[in-house]
């Protein structure tokens, strides 16, 4: 039995936005109604050649995402369809799929958060990037100090580090900060922050 590579961030964010955006009635369910009002078939290849009209792509998507009868489909199973359905898309062109099928979600480009990535990284490594700096540096923008980074106080340290809100919007510091929270919490725990701070700086080091 084929098993789909787990969601990254990115796919995980977006399939997520697409959710809550169909989700009108915010009852954590989809139906075919609050499916239809959003899709496009653009996003499937045969309706741009003619072989399939928008109808006919939308309820064979329908027969897919509803099967036997099903009158609705809830966030976790819309994930599992989707990371299976398009798992051997990059995380690019599975995020501008999703994003042309439901309406023109906004997203980052990997290329783009790779970009964001090594600013950052070339600013901590002026400090030093060892777990002792990682730590001081991680208590500072801890602000409430619980022990984790929300995602303002990730913004902050952004900022402090060259990634101004001037050069870096919301959205693109939302991507990074979701590239690092492994566990899907909304929030980083030091060894989350860390580990990916420890891992990029040695990965930019080598280049």
């Amino acid at each position: 039995m084929f098993t789909p590579p787990p969601l990254t961030g990115a796919r995980r964010a977006i399939l997520r936005r697409a959710f809550q955006k169909l989700d009108t009635d915010h009852d954590g369910q989809l139906t075919a109604s609050e499916l239809r009002v959003s899709f496009s078939g653009l996003a499937d290849n045969r309706v741009q050649g003619g072989e399939l009209t928008e109808t006919q792509a939308f309820a064979e998507l329908l027969s897919e995402l509803l099967p036997d009868g099903s009158q609705h489909i809830l966030q976790d199973e819309w994930e599992q369809y989707f990371a299976s359905k398009h798992a051997t898309l990059d995380d690019d062109a599975f995020c501008t799929k999703v994003s042309r099928m439901w309406g023109g979600l906004p997203f980052v480009t990997q290329k783009r958060v790779d970009g964001l990535e090594a600013k950052l990284l070339d600013s901590l490594s002026s400090q030093g990037a060892e777990r002792e700096v990682l730590t001081r540096i991680f208590r500072k923008y801890d602000l409430n100090e619980d022990g984790l980074l929300q995602l303002d106080e990730f913004e902050q340290f952004c900022g402090a580090f060259g990634l101004s809100q001037a050069k870096s919007s919301p959205d693109e510091i939302r991507a990074l900060f979701e590239r690092y929270d492994l566990d899907d919490s909304g929030t980083l725990a030091f060894r989350e922050f860390s580990a990916a701070m420890l891992k990029q700086a040695a990965s930019h080091r080598s280049r």
